[in-house]
């Protein structure tokens, strides 16, 4: 005896083997009209507000330069840059490099105090000396949470140098890599 499968009908709401109820899906024509339909650029085309992009390449590509002339046009007020609009924003960044690079960048670009860096403790240029554990993760992306209030107007732009950073072997998985940067930029 051959058993047959209820037959899925996409017009119906279903429950899932959880219990959780998911709503029928929808045509493309209808993410017009969602509150998440338009794209507010800092930098056009390429960094939405309180979206997440991975800039990656690789060693020595000129990544990190790239961006401190990114910050220097934050810093200057321009209205565009590589001919693309750009929009006034605060960045904060979570890096491993070294004071020195970074002063070397501030004075030669002229990066301004729209420009924010996380610091560890007793002013240590990195935030995490080491592999944090669940608690002391969830702890420091707390406080990155607190600072967006302390950071008016709220930085739009978070930069982590190098994105290893926050890879899997420090955090738990991609979903909290998005749930942390993503609700700190909405």
């Amino acid at each position: 005896m051959r058993l047959e499968s209820p037959r899925f009908d996409p017009t119906v709401e279903t429950a899932g083997s959880t219990g959780f109820t998911f709503p029928k899906p929808v045509p493309i024509s209808h993410l017009a009209g969602t509150a998440g339909a338009k794209v507010e650029w800092v930098w056009e085309g390429y960094l939405p507000r309180g979206g997440i992009v991975l800039f990656i390449g690789m060693w020595k590509a000129g990544k990190t330069t790239f961006l401190s002339h990114l910050f220097q046009a934050i810093s200057r007020d321009d209205d565009q840059f590589c001919g693309l609009g750009l929009k006034p924003t605060k960045v904060l960044i979570v890096t491993q490099e070294q004071d020195a690079l970074w002063n070397v960048r501030q004075e030669k670009l002229g990066l301004t105090d729209r420009i924010h860096f996380q610091r560890g403790h007793d002013d240590y240029p990195q935030p995490l000396r080491q592999t944090p554990s669940r608690p002391e993760w969830a702890a420091w992306t707390n406080h990155l949470g607190q600072c967006v209030e302390v950071l008016q107007p709220r930085p739009h732009s978070w930069v982590t140098d190098p994105v290893e950073f926050a890879t899997e072997r420090r955090f738990p998985s991609q979903h909290a890599w998005a749930g942390l940067f993503g609700g700190l930029l909405e």
